[in-house]
């Protein structure tokens, strides 16, 4: 860091002629969060502590352990040198940080670059830059670089007739022979902005699909136009993989060979995930989730999706990588990464690890063990559930609701009472057979994901409670105009399947459930914010 000052108190290095950059979530904001990161004792990518900090969108964005769904299934070797071009508050520089590799985060902000170092404190192997990108030492190469959410911003910070193109050629020439250069970057043309979504960065509807952008702002672009700028700066094989909703806050992360599988059906995830803007659930005029089956019949997802994530050079990722994601809205102990990978002769495989090794609490007869399964292709009973409501096929709701019960009667129950059926207790194993567990293969349902087992006494009055209840929240607006009695949608819904619940019997299975949800969630963040519900919610 030869030319730099290192400030002991921010631990940030800082260029003496750097000049501070405008780009701010707020100052207020960001030293509020810079507290926060300096007061916290647990800063690591799954810290509770930070996301019980989580009061709005810029905090989300800041704290959330789903910012790193983004990157966790690729490997960075512990050996290799990182370079993270705009590191924001430190998020993502924690992550790769806790990786082992050599990490120097560059911020052109100071207290931004405050943020960041705040939280990578605990690391020896991080080193946080306060400058410009362009006054960086010449000479010095990395194994791997990243411009996460930050090649937009080209334009605002690089004084060039063609800015992404030179802040690309910048990251070239700080990369390594045969090094990778990471991107993500909102899609201008993704599909939430045709379903009338807010453009990102400037707040307004139609903006980036109609090139509204003014000079000297942030700019996003298509695929086929980052493939071509890729190509001008000397990437010329870039891979792209597509981060759902977007690359933000992801629930799964798709490679490209998921659209390419003929035997994989990549909208089996698409349809289970929620619109979102600013990290919040948004009804829009059309529903994504009911868009992306069509699109992926005519092989539009890759050019449509929400946002990229891109690798250029060496590729990260395991081979045969169609998918990956994490459910993070557990205890550490039951947060899992999936991965479906195929193997060289087209097999499919699911394949599911425990994100920490922390042990779980006593407290309740429940076995967690996820655990590597075939693929089994197909839509989700849960799929055609939730088309039936939106269709206002109430019948059909009803049939596909009914299948589920007949099938866990059939199969799960330990031993059917004769005196009363919803008593009767579950099998272990049948702890989550619900809809969105089923795969519809012709007249057959075959179940997936037996990754808990319940070993108490569980009524099938309660198993099917649970379900309900979580289907009534997903979809209460449709249902509360079919049902708009003022009783509970999951009651209504078990009084038309011709399931007898009484008031006490519904009041045991809510009991059961908050403590069954204390058990496994853990304690919430206690700002009881529409927008943390829908980041914390409370299902199990």
């Amino acid at each position: 860091m030869r030319g730099f000052t290192f400030d002991p108190d921010s631990r940030v290095w800082t260029h003496p002629s750097h000049r501070h950059f405008d780009y701010s979530d707020g100052a207020d904001l960001e030293k509020r969060m810079l507290e926060i990161l300096r007061q916290t004792e647990d800063i690591s990518c799954l810290s509770k502590s930070l996301a019980r900090q989580i009061s709005d969108w810029p905090t989300m964005y800041h704290f959330s352990p789903r910012r790193h769904n983004l990157l966790r299934h690729l490997k960075f070797p512990s050996d290799s040198t990182i370079l993270e071009l705009g590191a924001g508050c430190g998020a993502i520089t924690r992550q790769l940080g806790e990786t082992g590799a050599e990490v120097c985060a560059v911020e052109g902000s100071p207290t931004r670059a405050a943020c960041a170092a705040a939280r990578v404190r605990t690391l020896e192997n991080v080193r946080v830059v306060s400058c410009h990108f362009e006054q960086l030492p010449t000479g010095e190469q990395f194994d791997i670089v990243t411009l996460i959410g930050v090649l937009e911003y080209a334009p605002v910070f690089f004084k060039s007739e063609a800015p992404l193109l030179a802040c690309l050629r910048l990251a070239r020439s700080l990369l390594k022979p045969g090094g990778t250069l990471i991107i993500a970057i909102e899609n201008q043309l993704g599909l939430k902005y045709f379903c009338s979504a807010p453009e990102d960065h400037t707040g307004r509807p139609f903006d980036g699909i109609q090139s509204r952008y003014e000079k000297n702002s942030p700019k996003t672009c298509g695929r086929s136009e980052l493939i071509q700028l890729l190509a001008e700066a000397e990437f010329p094989d870039p891979r792209f993989q597509y981060p759902f909703p977007d690359y933000k806050l992801p629930r799964w992360v798709l490679t490209q060979k998921a659209f390419e599988t003929q035997s994989f059906d990549p909208c089996a995830i698409l349809r289970t995930i929620n619109p979102v803007h600013d990290g919040a659930i948004t009804a829009f005029p059309a529903d994504e989730r009911r868009i992306w089956p069509a699109l992926h019949r005519n092989g539009l997802v890759p050019d449509l999706s929400n946002s990229f994530l891109i690798q250029a050079g060496k590729d990260l990722s395991d081979d045969g990588l169609l998918a990956a994601g994490c459910a993070l809205e557990r205890r550490n102990c039951f947060n899992t990464q999936t991965k479906i990978l195929a193997d060289s002769l087209g097999r499919i495989a699911v394949h599911k690890t425990r994100l920490t090794p922390e042990t779980p609490p006593a407290g309740i007869d429940i076995v967690f063990s996820p655990c590597d399964e075939p693929y089994q292709p197909g839509p989700q009973l849960e799929t055609q559930i939730a088309a039936a409501i939106q269709s206002r096929d109430w019948e059909g709701m009803i049939s596909g609701l009914s299948r589920w019960l007949d099938f866990v009667v059939e199969n799960g129950l330990i031993e059917k009472k004769s005196d009363d059926l919803y008593a009767s207790a579950l099998k272990p194993e049948f702890f989550d057979c619900q809809p969105r567990n089923l795969i519809v293969v012709g007249d057959s349902l075959v179940p997936i994901d037996h990754e808990w087992r319940y070993t108490d006494h569980l009524p099938l009055r309660n198993h099917v409670l649970r379900y309900l209840s979580l289907l009534a929240r997903q979809e209460e607006e449709a249902l509360r105009r079919h049902m708009p009695e003022k009783t509970p949608l999951a009651w209504q819904l078990a009084h038309r399947m011709g399931i007898p619940i009484s008031k006490a019997q519904l009041g045991e299975y809510r009991r059961w459930q908050h403590t069954l949800n204390a058990w496994i969630v853990g304690e919430k963040p206690s700002k009881k914010t529409g927008l943390l519900k829908k980041l914390w919610p409370s299902k199990s």
